[in-house]
C-alpha cells in the first residue's frame, strides 16, 4: 500500500514537472519596443535604407506587431513598412489612441515628411470581431503641415 502510494507521488511530481519543463516563456520578437496599446505591443526593425529621387531617404522596416487576444491568444502580425524621411524606430513617431471610437486602440505611424514638413500618418484599426488589424483608410489618416495644424492632405506642402 505504502509504495503504490510512493509510486503514484513520484509519477504524479514526474509528470506535474514534465509539463512545466516543456512550456516556454514567450520570446519578444526582434526589434525595438516602440509601442505598446490597451492589448498589443509594437516591435520596429529596419531592413533597407537608400536614396530616393527628390533628395528623400527611402527607409523599409519590419514591424511585428504582437496581440493579446481572447479568441487567439498570442499572435503576431508582421508586416513591412515603407517611409520617406521618417524613421519608425523613433517612439515618438508613432499614435497609440482609439481612432475609430469602438473602444479599442488602434495606431498611426508616421509615413513620411515632405521637404516642407508636412507629415503623412497613415493608420491601422483594430477590428475585433476578426481580431487583426486593417488598413484604417483616408477616413482615420492624418495630415499634419509644419507647424503641427491639421490639413486635408499634404500634396502640395
Amino acid at each position: 500500500m505504502m509504495r503504490s502510494l510512493v509510486a503514484r507521488l513520484t509519477v504524479s511530481c514526474v509528470l506535474f514537472g514534465t509539463l512545466f519543463a516543456t512550456s516556454k516563456p514567450s520570446v519578444p520578437p526582434p526589434g525595438k519596443k516602440v509601442a505598446t496599446g490597451q492589448f498589443f505591443e509594437v516591435y520596429v526593425s529596419k531592413a533597407e535604407e537608400k536614396p530616393a529621387p527628390a533628395g528623400y531617404i527611402s527607409r523599409v522596416f519590419k514591424v511585428i506587431v504582437v496581440a493579446h487576444t481572447h479568441k487567439h491568444g498570442i499572435q503576431r502580425f508582421t508586416m513591412r513598412m515603407e517611409t520617406l524621411d521618417a524613421d519608425l524606430l523613433e517612439p515618438k513617431n508613432w499614435e497609440i489612441k482609439d481612432l475609430d471610437g469602438d473602444g479599442m486602440d488602434d495606431f498611426r505611424s508616421l509615413a513620411q515628411v515632405t521637404k516642407k514638413g508636412c507629415q503623412v500618418w497613415p493608420a491601422q484599426r483594430w477590428e475585433k470581431d476578426r481580431e487583426r488589424f486593417t488598413s484604417g483608410g483616408p477616413k482615420l489618416a492624418r495630415h499634419v503641415d509644419a507647424s503641427g495644424k491639421p490639413v486635408a492632405n499634404c500634396v502640395l506642402r
